[in-house]
C-alpha cells in the first residue's frame, strides 16, 4: 500500500482498499501526519487504529485479526454488566478495583453498568460514593461518566425463566453485529490484562 501525505488530506492509490491503518497514537507520531489522518476532511475510507504508547508489545495480537475484523475496529461497542449479590462488599468492591487496573488501551472504555442489591451494604455504598468509571488514571478528554446504578425492588425469589428475563432487561444491543454484553461475576477478580483479547 502507498499512503501519499499532504499537507491537507491523505491519499491512497486507487487501486488499494485497505480496511484498515494503524499509526501511532502516542506523542511519538510527528504532530502533521497524525493530524491529517484524523482530520474529518480527508478522504479517508478506513479504519484509523491508533496505537497507545508501547502498543505494538502490549497489542501484539491486532497482528493476528483478519481484514474484516480490522474494518470493524472502531464500530464494536461493548458494555460491562454486574450483578451485585446482596450482603458481603467484599468481592464486589474486589471485582471493581480490578476493572480499575485493567489495561483498556485497545479500544473504548466500556460502558459499566452495577445491578445492586435490594438492601446495600454500607461498605458498598461508601466505596460506589467515590468509585470513578471510568477510571482516573484512563485518557477520558471528553470527562464521560460511563457507570450507570441500578437499585432492584424487592420480590421475592426469581425462578430460572424470570432471571432470564431480567438478564435481558438488563442489555439490549443497538446493533447486534457489533453490541456485546461482557456479564461479570462478583466473585471474580481481574486480570490487568483481562480486556486483550489473546489466545
Amino acid at each position: 500500500m502507498v499512503l501519499t501525505i499532504q499537507t491537507n488530506s491523505v491519499h491512497i492509490n486507487s487501486y488499494m482498499h485497505p480496511q484498515a491503518v494503524i499509526i501511532d497514537g502516542s506523542d511519538a507520531e510527528e504532530d502533521y501526519f497524525v493530524n491529517t489522518i484524523r482530520s474529518p476532511s480527508s478522504d479517508v475510507a478506513f479504519n484509523i487504529i491508533e496505537l497507545p504508547k508501547d502498543g505494538p508489545r502490549r497489542l501484539g495480537w491486532i497482528t493476528k485479526l483478519d481484514s474484516s475484523a480490522l474494518a470493524a475496529w472502531n464500530k464494536v461497542s461493548i458494555d460491562m454488566l454486574i450483578h451485585a449479590p446482596p450482603g458481603g462488599s467484599g468481592s464486589l468492591i474486589r471485582l471493581l478495583k480490578s476493572l480499575s487496573a485493567a489495561d483498556f488501551t485497545a479500544c473504548a472504555i466500556p460502558h459499566l453498568t452495577i445491578e445492586l442489591p435490594h438492601k446495600l451494604d454500607p461498605n458498598t455504598a461508601t466505596f460506589l460514593e467515590n468509585f470513578q468509571w471510568p477510571p482516573a488514571s484512563t485518557h477520558n478528554p471528553t470527562n464521560i461518566r460511563q457507570l450507570t446504578l441500578r437499585h432492584r425492588i424487592p420480590r421475592s425469589s426469581l425462578t430460572e425463566e424470570e432471571s432470564s428475563v431480567r438478564l435481558l432487561e438488563s442489555f439490549w444491543p443497538t446493533d447486534p453485529r457489533y453490541s456485546h454484553v461482557l456479564v461479570l461475576s462478583p466473585q471474580v477478580e481481574l486480570s490487568p490484562r483481562f480486556f486483550h483479547c489473546e489466545s
